[in-house]
């Protein structure tokens, strides 16, 4: 096989994996966009804590898949946190906070900025937990079937009989 055939398969497989991602019947997109307003909603309340439920809420209209829900939930709320430290690069000296805060806390003094990536880290997987969980919990209401609940356990063959 060439490789012009191969490159041509390999963005085949990247414009399938697009359109079903942006497809509203799984609902992968809608789910992203709204991660990502009410994730911007909290934050400028100051409420960071409430990531979960923005990514759960985000979640909830995602279908089946917890490892597909959990990435877009983590990329949603760390985008979310990664443009509030890029505003606040811009205004202020953030830095300087950053550099003051590890001192203070005695470790990693010698490059305060990874705090920065820490925090988004720490935001990401908020809004991924959040967001498995509000696809299960979608799961649960309306019963959607989801790969464990395919499986059929056959009563004949339990060894208590």
């Amino acid at each position: 096989m060439s490789l012009k055939r191969k490159a041509l398969d390999s963005l085949g497989i990247l414009k399938d994996m697009l359109l079903d991602f942006l497809r509203l019947s799984h609902g992968y997109a809608l789910g992203l966009i709204s991660i990502i307003i009410l994730g911007f909603l909290f934050e400028l309340a100051g409420w960071w804590y409430l990531m979960l439920l923005a990514g759960g809420l985000g979640g909830f209209f995602m279908k089946k898949n917890g490892l597909l829900s959990f990435v877009i939930g983590f990329i949603g709320i760390a985008l979310v946190w990664s443009m509030f430290f890029i505003y606040f690069m811009i205004i202020g000296p953030i830095f300087e906070l950053t550099a003051l805060i590890t001192s203070l806390l005695g470790f990693l003094e010698a490059v305060p900025n990874v705090l920065i990536l820490i925090t988004v880290v720490i935001g990401g997987l908020l809004g991924g937990l959040g967001a498995v969980n509000g696809t299960y919990i979608a799961n649960l209401i309306y019963d959607r079937k989801t790969p464990s609940k395919e499986l059929k356990l056959d009563s004949k063959k339990s060894p208590n009989k």
